[in-house]
């Protein structure tokens, strides 16, 4: 009886984590919308509730939130310049216990214990791009060499609506989680009091700049028109170790004249789910024509089925990176903007999980 009571709880939670409405009489007057899947349909919906005066409770995935800063309850040592970006980036929160919308999260104006946990499941919201006068509700204190606005949870007016975004996570697991299960309280309990006061105004396109879309995931490209093709680390044969990449280690199937490639990155790996390139943050730098233009496909597999998440970004452009217990392929698009100097670094970075592992990649040049 016991087993089947926490199944019907545990049921509950997830059809709540789906698609929570909160209902006073006959009015729905409060939605949260979890973009967990990440897909533009959490956006729409969003949008959706807002044209129609809702106040809504948005929740980003992980990997959809632009920057992936890796935040941290204790502050970073020294500073990013000196440590070469070695995460935490952060240096603690700042919050005001009186806010109403912390009324049933019991805090002081600093960082307190019952923040590790919430601080380190989620990225902050860079916040730079929004009006000078929006300041986070719960604000993540940059480095100073970097002095971002950072918010974990921040309010604006946007369109006939009121929005409340809260970046970290409070929607899994919350039968274990007692104090992001109290921060999502304390949030609802906001949102659907008449204490919601907001004074920004947001466009809905402010709140989507914040964001990132998902990575373009398409079949195996063809390789006939690939000026170059890399196997990663194929010819590896050191099994669960990891071993320094150099060319050597990779198949080169292709490379044009004029092409060239290096990776940057925690090394070479290779298991019982293949040889791979992986890294936190890793970097693939190929050299090009000035003003090339075309299409990187990428493979990502997630080895062992750790849950990896991440973000790509080639430039100024990032992509979400999704769950790919199944190895899949991400079309990057490549303009003449990002090969203006002959030179294309895209980086992978994990959001989710310890690493990212790619296990091949191509080149196709614009048809």
């Amino acid at each position: 009886a016991e087993r089947g009571s926490r199944t019907e709880t545990n049921t509950r939670q997830s059809q709540d984590a789906a698609r929570h409405e909160i209902r006073r009489g006959k009015l729905w007057y409060v939605s949260i919308v979890l973009h967990n899947e990440l897909t533009d349909y959490a956006c729409l919906r969003t949008r959706t509730a807002l044209d129609e005066g809702k106040t809504v409770l948005f929740l980003p995935a992980r990997g959809s939130i632009r920057g992936n800063i890796a935040a941290g309850f204790t502050s970073m040592f020294w500073n990013s310049a000196w440590t070469k970006g070695m995460p935490p980036l952060t240096l603690g929160i700042l919050c005001d216990p009186k806010h109403p919308a912390l009324r049933a999260f019991p805090t002081d104006y600093h960082s307190n214990y019952q923040w590790w946990e919430l601080t380190v499941s989620g990225p902050p919201l860079v916040l730079d791009g929004l009006p000078a006068g929006l300041r986070p509700i719960v604000q993540v204190i940059d480095d100073w060499v970097t002095n971002r606005r950072l918010g974990l949870v921040f309010e604006a007016r946007v369109g006939r609506g009121n929005l409340l975004v809260c970046s970290v996570d409070i929607s899994s697991d919350l039968d274990r989680r007692i104090v992001a299960r109290q921060l999502r309280r304390s949030l609802l309990d906001y949102a659907a009091s008449g204490n919601f006061a907001a004074r920004e105004k947001l466009s809905f396109e402010q709140v989507e700049s914040l964001l990132v879309r998902p990575a373009p995931i398409v079949d195996a490209p063809a390789a006939d028109r690939a000026v170059l093709h890399v196997k990663a680390a194929d010819k590896l044969t050191v099994q669960k170790k990891n071993v320094p990449w150099n060319s050597d280690l990779d198949v080169v199937e292709k490379q044009a004249t004029g092409f060239a490639y290096r990776i940057q990155g925690q090394g070479t790996w290779r298991d019982e789910n293949g040889a791979s390139w992986h890294a936190n943050r890793l970097h693939i730098v190929i050299d090009c024509p000035k003003g090339f233009e075309g299409t990187l496909y990428v493979r990502y597999h997630d080895f062992g089925s750790q849950k990896r998440t991440g973000q790509i970004t080639l430039g100024p452009t990032s992509y979400a990176l999704g769950t790919h217990d199944k190895a899949v392929w991400a079309a990057i698009p490549i303009g003449k903007a990002d090969a203006a100097d002959g030179s294309l670094d895209l980086e992978s970075s994990a959001v989710s999980g310890p690493n990212l592992h790619v296990t091949e990649m191509m080149l196709v040049p614009k048809p």
